[in-house]
């Protein structure tokens, strides 16, 4: 009897869930044009598919957002995608948010192997299986190229910036990204010519403008966010000059890590010491942000 409440509660909790993310689902505008689209020229059983291999992909990544109770805002679905929009992951453990990304590919898997069970049925045939199947894999496959916002790119930025700071990661990733955006381009423009490809890639370039116009602001998110943090990341000390400038210290700033800063103090003739908070206090305070390090010794 026992088991059996705890698992009406469980299922009642998972019905819950399942309720609030789907309130969250908003259709683009554009989408219904497209499905209408489909069904006048007698695609609308292919385009169905893409519409049910979408959402699941973005419903997997919420629902994994939803375990590690991130604010989800939206799940909005696009005529050639769709995105879980959530809160800021600047200093989200790194294994939280490498399970919110992979949560959304893995889904194509136990899509493929359903669509494989069902050709037993009448409603599904082989054809329709490989067809299922097909856009799957584009999908998937799409989807971890290294080029942000895609999963792939999520993937290789949340990589680098386990070994580098924030700042540089950041840079790095929307140079690898950039790269292989114009490449992409390049591809569409010579070799594999689609509306559907110019979508897709216009769209990624409105995303990567916007990111680069809001990278001052998503820069002071992160270093806000890091005080709430330093009692859960790990201590890491760097030797650096003492004549480093405040603002260029900052951004060596690094996801999961509080730093110690260690330089030769030339006055006093000795190794000195500064915390990472006493540099984002001296940063956020806009207080000897264009002085050395050594400022913030003579000012305590």
């Amino acid at each position: 009897m026992r088991m059996a409440t705890l698992i009406l509660v469980k299922c009642s909790h998972l019905t819950n869930v399942m309720i609030d993310l789907l309130t969250k689902v908003k259709i683009n505008p554009f989408f219904w044009l497209v499905i209408a689209s489909a069904l006048i020229t007698g695609y609308f059983k292919e385009m169905m598919m893409v519409f049910v291999i979408v959402f699941v992909h973005e419903l997997g990544h919420a629902i994994a957002a939803r375990y590690f109770q991130w604010t989800i805002y939206k799940i909005e679905l696009l005529p050639f995608g769709g995105v879980a929009e959530v809160e800021d992951t600047s200093n989200k453990p790194f294994h939280e948010e490498l399970i919110v990304i992979l949560a959304g590919p893995i889904q194509h898997l136990w899509l493929m192997m359903f669509s494989y069970y069902c050709i037993q049925f009448s409603f599904w045939s082989a054809y329709d299986h490989q067809l299922f199947v097909w856009h799957n894999l584009m999908i998937l496959l799409f989807n971890l190229l290294p080029i942000l916002p895609l999963d792939g790119g999520r993937l290789l930025q949340i990589l680098l910036m386990y070994y580098l700071p924030f700042a540089k990661g950041i840079n790095v990733m929307r140079k690898v990204s950039s790269l292989l955006l114009l490449l992409l381009f390049f591809v569409a423009s010579f070799y594999y010519s689609s509306l559907h490809l110019w979508l897709i890639l216009c769209y990624i370039s409105i995303i990567h403008y916007l990111e680069w116009k809001r990278r001052h602001y998503n820069f002071m998110k992160f270093i806000i966010g890091k005080e709430e943090k330093d009692g859960l990341t790990k201590q890491l000390t760097v030797r650096v000059s003492g004549s480093l400038l405040v603002k260029e210290a900052i951004k060596l700033c690094r996801r999961g890590y509080s730093l110690t800063f260690h330089f030769y103090d030339d006055k006093h003739r000795k190794m000195v010491q500064v915390s990472e908070e006493d540099i984002r206090k001296a940063y956020l305070n806009r207080t000897l942000i264009d002085d050395p390090l050594t400022a913030l010794i003579e000012s305590h």
